[in-house]
């Protein structure tokens, strides 16, 4: 019988499709070339892999909201308090689950993935601060179109048509969402144009760092990764404190305390349901779930923030939640179609 760390793993890599933890506050999947058999599951079983991912997503997207609603606090201030103490409480899970850290020789690929990571980690919390919340998350769910590019770019995986044609909708949804003045002659919006480019460059490092991911040996504990990038995050901020004048001290409303409290907490929550949805159902299918974190964005950004958005930003918002759908179908289903194997790029 496999162990979870082994069987979690296996889980992940299944049917093409990677998932990793995103301590910066999300989980996503990318793209791989291993196809491996079905598991053969109950409905109820399925069922219930699917409410452990909607639970995942619920909470992730929560914590989005939180850095939103955070938008007094420096992003940096928030980054380092949020991911040191995830550190804590992921480092007390690897040293539980394991007896001795063995990076598989992956050590190297590790460091960057989290460095590439982290990066992007940041970015996306500052897009969080600067862009209507929705729109944000559009853009940053753009990121299984950049990871199959990046993929096909360093590692020389074969993509359908499909996959191809969805990124360029996606795009176009991106360039909806950022209404530039030189297309839409709205000189107002320009610099909203502009600061779409931050969620952007974090959608195209994710799938960057996801297809670094795939050079990782799949035997290594599962936390390991999540625990390395939150760590980055947090000596990253770290380091940006030196240099800035004002010294770094924990924000002086009691309930700001607890709101990163409490999102330090709901990343580590989110991160059990989705392992949990996992060990289930193969990521292919669940990882559909997951797209509706630009619903579940828009319908935070109406209910809480009071923001509706535009006829633009709601038809950039479903090109982007169309295009991420045909990528997870196109390598659930379409992988093995010989008409789409024959037209591969």
């Amino acid at each position: 019988m496999a162990t979870l760390t082994n069987y979690s793993k296996i889980t992940e890599r299944e049917n093409g499709a990677d998932v990793i933890a995103d301590v910066g506050g999300d989980v996503n999947q990318s793209v791989s070339g291993t196809q491996l058999p079905k598991k053969n599951i109950s409905c109820y079983q399925r069922a219930k892999a699917f409410i452990y991912m909607g639970l995942a997503s619920i909470i992730f997207s929560s914590v989005g909201a939180g850095a939103k609603y955070l938008d007094h606090i420096p992003v940096a201030e928030f980054t380092f308090l949020k991911c040191f103490v995830s550190t804590l409480i992921l480092l007390s899970i690897v040293f539980h689950r394991t007896e001795k850290l063995d990076f598989k020789g992956s050590l190297k690929w590790i460091i960057l993935r989290c460095t590439v990571g982290g990066t992007a980690g940041v970015l996306k919390y500052w897009s969080f601060v600067e862009l209507d919340y929705g729109d944000a998350t559009a853009i940053l769910n753009i990121m299984p179109c950049m990871a199959a590019l990046t993929s096909r770019i360093f590692l020389k995986h074969k993509i359908n048509i499909p996959t191809v044609l969805a990124a360029f909708v996606g795009l176009s949804g991106i360039i909806l969402i950022a209404k530039p003045g030189f297309i839409f002659n709205n000189s107002e919006e320009s610099q909203y144009s502009y600061k779409v480019f931050i969620p952007f460059v974090s959608a195209v490092l994710i799938g960057t760092a996801y297809t670094i991911m795939q050079k990782i040996s799949p035997e290594i504990d599962i936390f390991i990764v999540p625990t390395f990038l939150s760590g980055f995050i947090t000596v990253f901020s770290t380091f940006f404190f030196l240099i800035k004048p004002e010294p770094l001290m924990l924000p002086s409303c009691y309930s700001d305390r607890n709101i990163i409290f409490l999102c330090s907490i709901f990343t580590v929550i989110g991160l059990v349901f989705m392992n949990a949805a996992l060990l289930i159902e193969r990521s292919g299918p669940v990882s559909l779930v997951r797209s509706l974190d630009v619903v579940i964005a828009y319908c935070i950004q109406v209910l809480l923030f009071s923001k509706l958005p535009d006829r633009l930003s709601f038809i950039g918002g479903t090109l982007i939640l169309g295009s991420v759908v045909v990528v997870t179908v196109d390598k659930i289903y379409l992988q093995s179609v010989p008409f789409f194997r024959k037209y591969q790029i």
